[in-house]
């Protein structure tokens, strides 16, 4: 007779409440700091928001920086820009800083320009440091100057962070009396991200060089409602009351992040489960066909469309895609190309975006070569990729 089997008995666990009572007994020193970690946690998230202001609150999530330059920006010492009540800020005429030139009208052109149109066709371009190159290039570098001959001017009025509502309304309100042939608009690979938001560092935090507020839209019924922003004022008083935020509180959206940061970012056992959430979230997003806002963004682009018509000109649409669109790794190229999706919408919604991608693709040129370190600003040669196939365009429309 052969031996007896016998089952592999798995002890049961104990709940972890009774775990705990254990601990209690075996190390009291490590289970009382434990109920302390936890207790402070549940204070933070549920009790401490309702006793704590609200601007108490951003002192702690503004880094030192974005409050440095938020005094600066309020009496007009930023190096780069300065307050524009149409789109927030805009850039400031007649500064300089190494690579960084711009005229007395706040643009990245080769030559002296002036409001009245010369013989030349005129380029109008609009979109934010994708389109005026940042600090990363001289003005000879940047895609509007590598388009100019003899026979066209470019005048390039990028401005940094602007997204497609601002690139509206800074057309809107100080361009459109350079009397333009042609507008062309750049926007990037998510061109929606900034459309819900007003105060930027409810948007990106990190993003304490520019601190600034802007107005919105909202598509209602087909119609675009603007959102006005805060005051100037605002910037100095948000450290002193809950003013600005209890205005933002139904008008950003993206001040989820901040009452996110108020419960879960302060302490570290909600800190580790908020950042698993968030990186799911991303995953999420990035699984989905197309992304957020692309109706916004169409709308607001048929309104820019409409008027720079009625000024006679024309309108192209620029792709500005980040290196991650381009030369995707092996997981994000599983997953749904968004930018072909943004694409293809653009194309259904009577637009036809000039798209680099093919040509990026086409060079061979590794994409360190195409982008600068930040894989999402482009290197003299990524402009110059740019520029041809913008020049193709503009041989399709005789100009």
């Amino acid at each position: 007779m052969g031996k007896a089997k016998t089952k592999n008995i798995i002890p049961h666990k104990k709940p972890v409440i009774r775990q705990l009572l254990n601990l209690r007994q075996i190390s009291p020193a490590a289970f009382y700091t434990i109920l302390m970690l936890f207790t402070a946690e549940f204070i933070v998230i549920v009790i401490a928001p309702i006793i704590i202001p609200d601007y108490c609150y951003l002192r702690l999530y503004l880094p030192d920086a974005s409050k440095e330059n938020s005094v600066e920006f309020v009496h007009g010492e930023d190096a780069f820009m300065v307050f524009d009540e149409n789109t927030g800020w805009c850039n400031k005429p007649n500064s300089g800083v190494g690579k960084w030139k711009l005229d007395e009208y706040g643009s990245r052109s080769t030559h002296e320009i002036s409001r009245q149109k010369g013989t030349r066709t005129r380029l109008l371009f609009l979109g934010s440091s994708l389109i005026n190159g940042g600090t990363h290039v001289s003005i000879e570098e940047t895609v509007s100057a590598q388009l100019e001959d003899s026979t066209t001017e470019a005048l390039n009025f990028g401005t940094m962070l602007y997204s497609v509502d601002q690139m509206y309304l800074s057309y809107r309100h100080r361009y459109s009396d350079f009397d333009p042939d042609i507008v062309i608009v750049g926007i990037s690979d998510d061109p929606g991200s900034g459309l819900d938001n007003i105060y930027i560092p409810f948007r990106r935090r990190s993003e304490s060089n520019m601190p600034y507020m802007k107005p919105r839209f909202e598509l209602n019924n087909g119609d675009l409602q603007l959102i006005q922003m805060p005051s100037l004022e605002s910037y100095s008083e948000a450290m002193q009351n809950s003013e600005m935020i209890d205005y933002l509180e139904d008008r950003d959206a993206c001040i989820t992040n901040f009452n996110r940061y108020k419960r879960f970012q302060l302490l570290p056992i909600s800190g580790l489960i908020y950042k698993a959430f968030s990186k799911a979230g991303n995953f999420t997003r990035l699984a989905k066909k197309d992304r957020q806002n692309v109706d916004l963004t169409v709308a607001i682009l048929h309104r820019l469309k409409d008027e720079v018509m009625a000024d006679s000109a024309e309108l192209i649409v620029l792709m500005l895609p980040a290196s991650k669109a381009v030369f995707p790794g092996s997981i994000r190229g599983r997953l749904p190309d968004q930018y072909g999706n943004l694409i293809e919408r653009l194309r259904e919604k009577g637009f036809d975006p000039v798209d680099p991608r093919p040509a990026f693709r086409a060079s061979k040129l590794p994409p360190y070569k195409i982008y600068f370190g930040d894989a999402c600003h482009y290197s003299p040669e990524g402009n110059r990729l740019i520029a041809v196939e913008l020049g193709k365009k503009l041989e399709t429309i005789g100009h």
